[in-house]
């Protein structure tokens, strides 16, 4: 791929072996639509190594690195988070959140799933006091939160809305330190369940201030489920699309609709 612009984004994506060809659809709509390239940091959910993961992305001309779940779960339990820790090694989506944690305390950090694309970029991104930590999330369709954690934690900063998801994310700061983690994940890693890492992030994005990105610049919708078959592109100012369960085939028709269209841009 020629070369481009390198920005000071640091790009994120947390992965396995049956991701990776969303992945690339995900790393190609960036480098198409994008005009500076971030750089790109792949942590392994278990099932790949770190170097199977920089293989598999070998045609990204920017900075490329990986590392494995453990690295950023091992470093947590060195500084005496073992309750991050814990989460982690339970729960996979508790490796996900170990992950951006880790990540945007040694960097300003940009998350994002890998069945998302990438139309327009990138997002932009909360005005942060110098050594203050920030979360900015997506809004989500409606409410999906741990509730036992919501209750045992007595986290009530997250009843109004709009509701928030994790597909997207900037992290930047000692988040853990800024938001007092410790007794939220010590609860949640007694019994983690599929939302307690968006309800984590959800709850430091409310207590920091971060604000999100609205529904009409990073989409999440499944109306159009059952239509259209034809791709039609994104809609005006759009920047991204979250293709979550229900549309997550409609994934693979703006990804063709992507390499149709934008390459030859």
């Amino acid at each position: 791929m020629p070369a481009k612009p390198v920005g000071e984004i640091t790009l994120l994506i947390f992965a396995g072996a049956a991701q990776l060809p969303m992945v690339r659809e995900c790393l190609w709509s960036i480098y198409h639509s994008w005009g500076e390239l971030p750089g790109i940091r792949l942590v392994s959910d278990g099932t790949i190594s770190g170097g199977g993961l920089i293989q598999a992305i070998a045609w990204w001309p920017g900075k490329k690195e990986a590392e494995p779940w453990q690295a950023a779960a091992d470093g947590h339990e060195r500084r005496g988070r073992s309750d991050l820790s814990a989460l982690a090694r339970k729960n996979v989506l508790g490796k996900k959140l170990s992950a951006i944690l880790a990540a945007g305390e040694r960097e300003p950090t940009l998350y994002c799933d890998s069945d998302m694309l990438w139309f327009s970029g990138p997002p932009p991104l909360p005005e942060r006091e110098a050594g203050k930590a920030v979360v900015r999330l997506a809004v989500d369709l409606v409410r999906h939160y741990d509730n036992r954690l919501l209750e045992e934690a007595r986290i009530t900063e997250l009843d109004g809305e709009p509701a928030l998801n994790t597909g997207a994310v900037y992290a930047a700061g000692d988040v853990y330190e800024a938001c007092g983690l410790e007794r939220v994940l010590r609860i949640a890693a007694q019994e983690p369940g599929y939302f307690s890492e968006q309800t984590v992030l959800a709850y430091c994005c409310r207590r920091l201030g971060g604000g999100y990105w609205p529904g009409e610049k990073i989409v999440l919708k499944t109306d159009d489920k059952h239509w259209p078959v034809a791709a039609r592109g994104p809609g005006e100012g759009t920047l991204a699309r979250h293709y979550v369960g229900d549309v997550r085939h409609w994934f693979w028709r703006d990804a063709l609709w992507m390499r149709k269209h934008r390459a030859k841009a």
